[in-house]
């Protein structure tokens, strides 16, 4: 995924390629649990607003979605 295929945000050319990375790293392990990569990326960005600035932490709402969808017998 490239930068360009992320929606606008406000975000500096740093933070973007940080998000787009968290979702690329997201979306790899989540892909076979059937979540869809607009719901990674609408997470990983409202995570991003909040203040988020690692990679862990934004890597770390893929991985709450997927323990979401499990407990709700979603998956």
């Amino acid at each position: 995924m490239r930068q360009e295929d992320l929606p606008a945000s406000g975000f500096t050319d740093n933070e973007m390629m940080l998000i787009a990375e968290a979702v690329r790293r997201a979306q790899l392990r989540h892909g076979e649990a059937g979540i869809e990569r607009g719901a990674i990326e609408e997470a990983i960005i409202a995570e991003a607003r909040r203040g988020t600035r690692t990679m862990y932490g934004l890597v770390k709402v893929g991985w709450r979605l997927e323990r979401d969808a499990a407990t709700a017998g979603l998956l």
